[in-house]
């Protein structure tokens, strides 16, 4: 942890503390994937995340003597969710390299909104059952299937 893990502003004439999360990412970057590739899951590795963050704020309001109240729930869920947007481009990421590596066929993926449950299933379909298995272009996909469960995966093939 440091400093710079937090940012003191003042909105609306009160000092309130945002929190740095693209900062504490890349602080934690090393433990992140060292987690993920010991197939601790995205959701495991962002409570932990969460919990270095209200450990190091504990530690940052001794040192800094401040007054300023608790982090906020929605705070910790707004780094929450940038953090598992950075985790999810960094999996998709290396499936595309490892891909195209194989295949030759290079491909752009992205995400669209979360659906739950309703949509997943239902874009998973149009793919034949052995295209996710091993040895098949799809098989990383199944791996991601299996840590992300509110996001629909979108590929394109160029």
């Amino acid at each position: 942890m440091n400093d710079s893990w937090f940012l003191t502003v003042n909105r609306k004439g009160k000092n309130k503390i945002q929190i740095n999360s693209t900062e504490i990412y890349q602080s934690l970057y090393l433990e992140i994937k060292q987690r993920l590739e010991i197939d601790i899951s995205v959701v495991q590795v962002l409570e932990w995340m969460v919990n270095m963050v209200v450990v190091a704020y504990e530690n940052y309001q001794r040192q800094h003597n401040t007054k300023i109240a608790q982090l906020t729930t929605g705070a910790l869920n707004n780094s929450k969710g940038r953090w598992h947007e950075f985790i999810v481009t960094g999996l998709l990421a290396k499936v595309a390299i490892n891909f195209y590596l194989e295949y030759k066929i290079p491909l752009i993926t992205f995400r669209l909104p979360s659906s739950r449950d309703e949509s997943q299933p239902e874009f998973f379909k149009i793919f034949q059952t052995k295209e996710f298995q091993t040895s098949y272009p799809l098989e990383n996909i199944e791996t991601i299937k299996r840590r992300i469960f509110s996001q629909v995966l979108i590929i394109l093939f160029l």
